[in-house]
């Protein structure tokens, strides 16, 4: 018989996801706190564009709330559904989203220098589950989970689903990450 299967997968720059911040951010929308809504991004203000002009914003924070749910759900297929939008919101949005592109495409290849030069980090989630075989005596169950890096200015690791959690980038970066990965693994293990 052989092992259960088990995978974690790490999704790094999810476009569906970091645009709608970067819009949310960009426009300056005050959005609800909510556990699936995380904080502002962790960006020099100074690098972001300035507001659209003269746009009637009226409905654009629900609006953006059924976007980022919507996204949350597809992030894993990558699915663009700011290409879906409707109202008053998808026009300002479709309006913007080659700027939005363009600063997720340099996040990314910024962002490629320091995931490579941290080399031997993607081992952690290999490390604890092979901990948590050895302290409980026993192979892993089988499951599936995803954890999603955003670049976000706070600390909290958000759940999203049974085995879906928003990380921080700072937090997966962090020297506390293995311990965080424990946590989030340890009940599925």
């Amino acid at each position: 018989m052989g092992r259960p299967a088990w995978a974690v997968r790490e999704e790094w720059w999810p476009q569906a996801l970091e645009v709608p911040l970067w819009f949310r951010e960009v426009e300056l929308l005050v959005t609800p706190e909510l556990p699936e809504v995380p904080g502002p991004l962790d960006v020099d203000p100074g690098e972001l564009p300035a507001p659209g002009a003269g746009a009637d914003r009226t409905g654009w924070e629900e609006a953006w709330l059924a976007w980022w749910r919507t996204a949350l759900l597809g992030a894993a297929a990558g699915t663009g559904a700011e290409a879906e939008l409707p109202g008053p919101l998808g026009r300002a949005v479709a309006a913007r989203v080659q700027e939005a592109l363009r600063w997720q495409e340099g996040r990314k290849k910024a962002g490629m220098d320091v995931f490579l030069a941290g080399r031997g980090r993607e081992l952690t989630v290999t490390r604890t589950v092979a901990e948590l075989e050895e302290e409980l005596g026993r192979e892993a169950r089988a499951f599936d989970a995803e954890l999603v890096m955003l670049p976000v200015l706070e600390d909290e690791v958000r759940r999203v689903g049974p085995a879906k959690w928003l990380v921080p980038e700072r937090v997966r970066l962090g020297p506390d990450w293995p311990d965080v990965a424990r946590r989030l693994l340890e009940p599925l293990v």
